[in-house]
């Protein structure tokens, strides 16, 4: 395990805890955290459906009559 302190320009402090009696460290989310983040959040059937879009484009030009005799 690795603790890392940097100070992060930028970043808002935001506290969550309400115990006072200790101090609180904050924390941003890692590298993998926010690539998890950024999946969860994309429209996987959207983005199939735009695939499928391309992909019968492509099939259309490929297979058209013009591009047999070529």
């Amino acid at each position: 395990m690795l603790i890392d302190l940097d100070s992060i320009p930028g970043n808002l402090l935001t506290l969550v805890g309400t115990e006072t009696r200790y101090p609180e460290i904050p924390t941003v989310p890692t590298t993998l955290e926010a690539l998890s983040k950024t999946l969860q959040d994309l429209d996987v059937k959207q983005l199939f459906q735009g695939l499928m879009h391309a992909v019968d484009g492509i099939d259309k030009i490929v297979n058209a009559p013009d591009m047999k005799g070529a």
